[in-house]
């Protein structure tokens, strides 16, 4: 599972309250938990205030297979979706340690230096999973 988070690089969040509200994300992933930065103010925060139960799902190389007729076509894909409950990082140290989680996800490695007045300003969305499957299609080898 681990180099299946490693391999991709956006999460789909849904978020609910009268209506689903869906967004996709960059996000790093560390000991069962979906970390990503955000913003402190807008739909996604008041969304989580209120209700912080969330599902997500990630895809990895979705594609179409195409055949001769059209009712043979198909998608090969993974994926996983799972659910869970997100807290929102303020504190100064626990906001970097999420910065590099994400960072490191994309490939840059440690000891990232961040400025003081971006890191204050942004909060970390924590996502911690509460439950998860797995399903895949078509030829994998």
């Amino acid at each position: 599972m681990k180099r299946f988070y490693r391999n991709q690089k956006f999460v789909g969040l849904l978020l609910w309250m009268v209506i689903p509200y869906i967004i996709p994300l960059n996000y790093g992933y560390k000991d069962n938990a979906i970390y990503v930065h955000s913003a402190p103010l807008g739909k996604k925060i008041d969304l989580l205030k209120v209700n912080n139960k969330v599902c997500f799902e990630i895809e990895y190389l979705a594609e179409i297979v195409k055949r001769e007729l059209p009712c043979d076509w198909g998608t090969k894909y993974r994926s996983v979706i799972g659910y869970g409950t997100v807290e929102i990082i303020t504190d100064f140290e626990e906001k970097k340690k999420g910065l590099d989680i994400i960072m490191r996800h994309y490939g840059n490695p440690d000891n990232n230096v961040y400025k003081d007045k971006e890191v204050n300003y942004i909060v970390i969305l924590k996502l911690n999973i509460e439950e998860i499957t797995g399903k895949q299609l078509g030829n994998w080898d």
